[in-house]
């Protein structure tokens, strides 16, 4: 995603299309400049990823994977419109320590149903 003057703040990546079954997963959500954060680019990205997958590739279903701990992310993907779909405890290790994924999930009709999607994503 560009600024209006043109600086990259940051990028997503639609990952695993599986056209057979109208998916994907969303991953590598990277808002990059510690300053820009907080600032709703987050939520801009995702919303502009899932314009594209819907829209532009007629998907039915995206999901990602995020750890239960990073709450910010957590909460830009439910403003989006994702929902948890569960947790998968301690399936990451990093030194000694596990850390768990949450699972989310949005359906296409879920999405076309947010209101919020109209002025973000220019649909």
């Amino acid at each position: 995603m560009n600024t209006d003057d043109g600086a990259v703040v940051g990028h997503c990546e639609l990952l695993g299309i599986d056209t057979a079954n109208r998916s994907a997963y969303l991953g590598r959500v990277l808002v990059g400049e510690t300053e820009r954060r907080n600032a709703g680019l987050g939520h801009q990205i995702v919303a502009a990823a899932l314009a594209i997958a819907f829209e532009g590739l007629l998907l039915h279903r995206v999901a990602l994977f995020v750890f239960d701990f990073n709450v910010a992310a957590i909460r830009c993907y439910e403003k989006a419109g994702f929902q948890r779909e569960g947790v998968l405890r301690e399936s990451r290790r990093f030194g000694e320590a596990y850390w768990s994924l949450c699972a989310m999930g949005i359906l296409e009709n879920a999405w076309r149903a947010e209101g919020d999607n109209v002025g973000e994503t220019g649909k």
